[in-house]
């Protein structure tokens, strides 16, 4: 099995998250990755999950059956600050998707601080930021309840939210 490149960034990684987005997530193969249970680790990113395989290779260039999967690859997208979770425990909740990988990230940035990695940790501090960031505006423009695009005249300033009837708390 070939070694995976070492001077792959954050990054290339968030570069591959887009092109999965937009050449591999509308496909077939990328709807079978998405029904397959039996690839049980997924990348946590923005609300989305993704085959950890298929982003390292589309990453680095390596071909997917040149490294292996599980710990290894798991390993090796958390030291650049991503997210590694269990499909079935994400899939399972009901909570909104930042929270768990939020979570996640806490738990990335524990672990890095703890090696006394501390480019990673910081690294890893920066994603969660993001993260929160990112669910912050997601907050301000969509319902609570059922996750609606608010109407402008809704959008951060309370009301109603004209799908689901709920209260839209103002920030």
């Amino acid at each position: 099995m070939a070694q995976l490149p070492r001077d792959i960034t954050r990054e290339d990684i968030l570069a591959a998250l887009d092109r999965y987005d937009r050449e591999i997530r509308p496909t077939r193969e990328g709807q079978r990755w998405e029904q397959n249970a039996a690839h049980r680790w997924a990348i946590a990113h923005e609300g989305r999950f993704y085959p950890v395989k298929q982003i390292i290779a589309l990453a680095t260039g390596e071909e997917l059956r040149s490294f292996s999967g599980g710990p290894e690859a798991n390993r090796y997208v958390t030291q650049r600050g991503f997210a590694v979770v269990r499909r079935d425990e994400a899939d399972s909740t009901n909570e909104p998707a930042f929270m768990q990988t939020s979570r996640d990230l806490i738990q990335v940035a524990q672990v890095l601080h703890q090696v006394g990695d501390h480019v990673h940790y910081r690294q890893a501090l920066r994603a969660l930021a993001t993260q929160v960031q990112a669910a912050f505006q997601h907050a301000e423009t969509h319902c609570w309840r059922c996750d609606a695009l608010l109407p402008e005249s809704e959008q951060g300033d309370g009301g109603v939210c004209p799908a689901c009837g709920a209260q839209v708390v103002p920030f």
